[in-house]
């Protein structure tokens, strides 16, 4: 607002106002003069002045009148009106104000004391301009805010949502603390049917939480489709948290792979709360405690991307959440707490663990607001079993022309332990048209018939050992170390697009270069076979057209017909 003022000077007598305006002239500021109330009423409205000096005694419509009137036209704007009058009464202050009058003086009204209420006023107003103006910027921040919240908050769901979180045996759910969450719930079934799934968490809460998980989704989503393994997987987000992030910023995360072809459970946990397997008769069988940092922590080698392995011995349920969940309090200060979540889980029946935790968990907040966004994940564990392992098995169809197409590669003991095959073959392989319907039974038959030529053509294990949950430890820690001395050997790994029988079918070789094994002990009915190994090869010739091994075993020839 500018210094000058323009001063609205109501008084019928006309010496009155040439007096006042006068004065108003003196200190700077343009005078409006008016006759009676009606005159003043037209005034303001036409002018729009900064302050009233009101005159109270007039013919027609008084001074309380006129002011009414005034104050009711711009209500929400603040313009004083000073009443002057030669009525030195307190009814009549009382009535002046409570017309809504800001001040009251008595005539004859003295230079000093005018100049002091212009003065006063004016340094209001002045104030009230440094607030409009801040809540006009306010407002402008506030509508801002507002629609970047939505638009981040759509690109958001758009880059987190996946049909994977809408797996029958999956139900999750998360309570952001503020408009964003810095919580992350990922999952995707992999080509072979495991279903991959991550519960992540930022550093803090809100849009900057947020930011910090936004990067992994994309990267979970396109490795685990095309089969890459868990340790990849998590290297892989590792790295992208590692360069994108601020060195004060991390993300804690447990990655789950469950299997229930294999009855196999894996996990990697950096980080998080400790994930632990529930029994359907509410026994604890196995817990994952974290044992590695967090996304983002360490760079390159020094990044631990092991896993730990359960087999399923019993159908149940994995259990991950986010550490929100536990430190939730309610409006005494109490929190949620680690042992009332196991017992709530523990006594409700299987299906039915997941509404009473939430339900549990609504009593507990009791409409208290959440600190840290919590996020709950539950996974349905060993019963699903057949369901998964024959999805998109296709029927080979009748083909008379000679339509070939070829890959061939070799892999040697380095490309063997720094390589990943399975994915890169596949990647190849999805490229075949009319392939796109039949990628699980490929993916399986692939990975079934490399791990078998790798685990016992090359590294000489012994499934036998998978017999037990004690076993399968073993047998994995023998197969890393085995893994890591491997320096000499191959594999090769072809596929043909040919015809077989007038058929179209693709043609898969894998060759290695070890002494072979028994394949012959191993191929029984798949039906009939209830062990915790040699389970692969059976639904491989259970999923092809035809297999055929050497002599030795050392190469397997599988066609599928599609």
């Amino acid at each position: 607002m500018e210094n000058s003022l323009k001063i609205l000077i109501v008084d019928d007598v006309a010496e009155n106002r040439l007096l006042l305006s006068r004065l108003v002239k003196q200190m700077g500021h343009s005078p409006i003069m008016a006759s009676g109330g009606q005159e003043a009423i037209e005034l303001y409205a036409a002018d729009e002045p900064n302050m009233v000096f009101m005159d109270v005694m007039m013919p027609g419509m008084d001074g309380y009148e006129a002011t009414a009137r005034i104050k009711a036209l711009h209500p929400d704007r603040w313009v004083p009106v000073v009443f002057l009058s030669a009525l030195d009464s307190r009814d009549s202050m009382v009535k002046g104000l409570e017309v809504g009058g800001d001040d009251y003086l008595t005539k004859p009204v003295h230079f000093a004391t005018l100049k002091a209420k212009i003065d006063a006023m004016q340094r209001i107003f002045r104030l009230q301009e440094q607030i409009r103006q801040k809540s006009i910027e306010l407002e402008h921040y506030y509508f801002q805010a507002e629609e970047e919240k939505r638009i981040s908050a759509h690109l958001m769901r758009q880059m987190t949502d996946a049909d994977g979180l809408r797996d029958p045996s999956l139900k999750w759910r998360i309570f952001p603390a503020e408009h964003h969450s810095g919580d992350l719930i990922a999952a995707q079934r992999s080509p072979g049917q495991a279903l991959y799934a991550m519960l992540a968490d930022g550093t803090g809460h809100g849009l900057a939480a947020a930011i910090n998980v936004l990067p992994l989704p994309q990267i979970f989503y396109a490795m685990v489709s095309k089969g890459f393994p868990l340790s990849s997987v998590a290297r892989e987000l590792n790295q992208k948290a590692y360069d994108w992030l601020p060195v004060d910023r991390f993300v804690a995360a447990t990655i789950v792979v469950v299997n229930d072809r294999d009855q196999l459970v894996k996990v990697w946990n950096g980080g998080n709360p400790t994930a632990f397997f529930l029994s359907n008769d509410g026994e604890v069988l196995h817990r994952w405690v974290s044992r590695h940092t967090p996304l983002g922590v360490l760079g390159g080698d020094h990044f631990d991307s092991h896993w730990e392995a359960y087999t399923i011995v019993q159908p149940g349920q994995v259990v991950v959440v986010s550490d929100g969940l536990s430190e939730a309090e309610n409006r005494d200060g109490e929190f949620y707490g680690w042992e009332r979540m196991l017992s709530v889980l523990q006594q409700a029946p299987p299906a039915q663990r997941y509404d009473a935790l939430l339900a549990d968990l609504n009593r507990h907040l009791d409409g208290a607001e959440a600190r840290d966004d919590i996020s709950v994940m539950l996974i349905d564990v060993g019963s699903q079993q057949e369901e998964l392992a024959f999805a998109g098995v296709g029927q080979a169809q009748e083909e008379s022309a000679d339509d070939t197409w070829r890959i061939e590669l070799s892999f040697g003991a380095h490309e063997l332990r720094y390589f990943e095959v399975v994915p890169q073959v596949m990647s190849l392989v999805e490229k075949i048209s009319g392939i796109k319907p039949h990628v699980t039974s490929l993916f399986l038959i692939v990975s079934e018939l490399f791990n078998n030529a790798l685990d016992h053509g090359l590294l000489r294990l012994d499934s036998r050992l998978k017999n037990s949950p004690e076993g399968f430890e073993e047998y994995l820690a023998l197969r890393e170390q085995r893994m890591a001395a491997l320096t000499e050997g191959n594999i090769c790994v072809s596929c043909e697009r040919t015809v077989w029988q007038g058929r179209r079918v693709l043609r898969i070789r894998v060759k290695d270069s070890g002494n072979g094994f028994d394949y012959g002990a191993l191929l029984e009915d798949l039906a009939n076979n209830h062990r915790a190994y040699g389970r692969g090869l059976p639904l491989v010739k259970s999923l092809a057209t035809d297999m055929t091994f050497d002599g030795d075993g050392s190469e397997v020839v599988v066609l599928f017909g599609y």
